[in-house]
């Protein structure tokens, strides 16, 4: 790598930490505000949560900090004629453009080792760490909003206030799978006792009122105690928290399971069906097992969605590159915004809708994974035609 090549390098490196370190701290500084907010987080928990944060917002703060680096720096040598100033000494404008190339193909690896391997870490230790924190949270909730509820929780507990771990005039409403609450019992004081090791939580409410869901009082004046299921979904790994190796292990699972569900089923029915007793066949089976084979065929089109869209993602780095290169230099002006926002926009409005667009179709099983990779063909395909007059002229 010539000298002017090691000096394009260096201003990129150099915007490109800038902007990410700059990026990052205000993306994650606004997230864990608002989550600090929601779920009433005291200092201490807000430091603690920041290095699980960061990690997820990379893979998508990167690309964006890379096209505005390339933006910035090539617009530059654009403006300042110093492109020009290289053909007119026989320098082709692509080895002005390796350099940044060579740092997409660096970060498009790094963003893929951090969503095979640092994301998924990141994702468990949250998690651990909200099953730790998990009776800290529903107290601060409790204080903050003097309720407890949320769309997939069974339940809603409701507080006049909170003093140490007593929960005074107290109401808890159990809710039916028809949406109406079937039980309401109302306690002058309550207490919570949390078992990490169930992933549950007994509510004991003292002297309680039990009212059904006519309004009618059953009980009065007795102990009673609701065991409920933790407010976060704390209760296992999601595909997100795998890495690819146990992504294939996972998927190998899956596919031995049904096999050997199948099979359990055909060596069973098998010898009644060569003697001809169809009546003894036990057909009521086939129903959850064609429930299970479907099931797992959809768990199966996730877990094969999910290593394309990472590779795509982590390579978007490149494409970003490929686009904002040539329109920089095409551009030839200094504010680099001007560039930056006309590579942007265009990215927002197609790229990531083509890559969601192409993710809920591969999960369903309608398209295969290889689909994850349109964005990426079309900003490549958008980034060679702006190439040509660049290195034509």
């Amino acid at each position: 790598m010539g000298i002017l090549q090691r000096y394009i390098l260096g201003e990129l490196i150099r915007v490109f930490a800038t902007a990410l370190v700059a990026c990052t701290t205000v993306f994650v500084l606004g997230g864990i505000v608002h989550e600090a907010t929601q779920r009433g987080l005291n200092p201490v928990q807000i430091l603690y949560m920041i290095p699980f944060v960061v990690p997820a917002t990379l893979p998508y703060i990167i690309p964006a900090t890379l096209l505005l680096a390339v933006s910035f720096v090539y617009g530059r040598l654009a403006a300042d004629n110093e492109v020009m100033a290289s053909k007119a000494a026989g320098i082709n404008a692509f080895h002005l453009i390796v350099p940044a190339l060579a740092l997409g193909v660096a970060m498009s690896l790094v963003t893929v080792f951090l969503l095979d391997r640092v994301i998924p870490v990141a994702n468990v230790g949250m998690k651990t760490a909200l099953v730790r924190n998990v009776e800290e949270l529903v107290y601060a909730t409790l204080k903050k909003d003097r309720s407890l509820k949320g769309t997939g929780l069974p339940y809603e507990i409701y507080v006049q206030r909170v003093e140490g771990k007593r929960l005074i005039n107290t109401t808890f409403k159990r809710r039916a799978k028809g949406g109406d609450y079937d039980l309401i019992v109302f306690a002058q004081e309550a207490a919570l006792q949390f078992d990490h090791a169930k992933k549950t939580v007994a509510v004991q409410m003292y002297k309680a009122e039990v009212t059904n869901r006519d309004g009618l009082r059953v009980e009065t004046r007795s102990d009673k105690v609701f065991e409920l299921p933790m407010p976060q979904d704390v209760k296992g790994a999601s595909i997100r928290d795998l890495t690819m190796a146990q992504l294939r292990d996972e998927r190998n699972k899956l596919i031995r399971d049904q096999r050997a569900e199948c099979g359990r089923w055909v060596v069973e029915s098998l010898p009644l069906f060569a003697g001809g007793r169809l009546d003894e066949v036990q057909w009521s089976k086939l129903a959850p097992l064609a429930a299970h084979v479907k099931d797992t065929r959809r768990d199966l089109w996730r877990i094969n969605c999910e290593p394309a869209m990472r590779w795509a993602l982590a390579f978007g780095c490149l494409g970003f590159v490929l686009l904002g290169c040539p329109i920089a230099i095409l551009f030839r002006r200094g504010d680099y915004l001007s560039a930056f926002i006309s590579c942007f926009l265009p990215i927002v409005v197609v790229y990531y809708p083509l890559m969601m667009f192409g993710f809920n179709l591969c999960k369903e099983g309608l398209a295969a994974p290889t689909i994850m990779w349109v964005g990426n063909v079309l900003l490549a395909t958008l980034g060679l035609i702006a190439m040509r007059p660049v290195l034509r002229y």
